[in-house]
């Protein structure tokens, strides 16, 4: 049963990412502000990247995810102080699944990950890196949902269904 609801609600965080992505790629000045409100009240972490893997945005619930809040312009890769694999070997930020969407410049599915917070909490969550291009096909960085894989899965869909599918 378990497994079903992480499937479930990989299935579905990984379709608001990239609703996100393209909503984000065609942002103009004012769809921009309009992202920006929508990403910061949803419940699942949202960050995204330059086309250098420099972080440029971060919604608060990743600041709660990671347990600081990185420089913008200057954080490379991931917000959080430290990363691990499910099996708790250390992963360097930059071989993190948002590295390798941006260096790579494709979408990262089917990972878990472990953020270590600065006070030593721990927090495991699943990843949805993808890619960002602008309406000419140029890339321009990436943006990152991070699902705790803690949290109830109807927070997760409520989070869906305040994201409506871009056209």
């Amino acid at each position: 049963m378990a497994e079903a609801v992480k499937e479930r609600a990989t299935a579905v965080i990984s379709q608001l990412a990239d609703t996100i992505a393209k909503r984000t790629s065609a942002a103009c000045v004012d769809e921009e502000k309009f992202f920006h409100e929508l990403v910061n009240v949803l419940p699942a972490a949202v960050y995204t990247t330059d086309g250098a893997g420099r972080i440029t945005y971060f919604n608060e619930a990743a600041v709660e995810l990671w347990g600081c809040r990185p420089e913008l312009g200057r954080s490379e890769w991931c917000g959080s102080w430290k990363l691990f694999w499910p099996d708790g070997r250390r992963m360097p930020h930059d071989q993190c699944p948002m590295a390798v969407a941006v260096k790579e410049r494709r979408s990262v599915r089917g990972f878990d990950a472990v953020a270590e917070r600065p006070d030593g909490t721990r927090i495991s969550f699943i990843p949805f890196p993808t890619p960002l291009f602008s309406s000419d096909g140029q890339f321009i960085g990436a943006v990152n949902l991070l699902g705790r894989i803690d949290i109830h899965l109807s927070q997760i869909m409520a989070a869906a269904r305040a994201v409506k599918p871009a056209k």
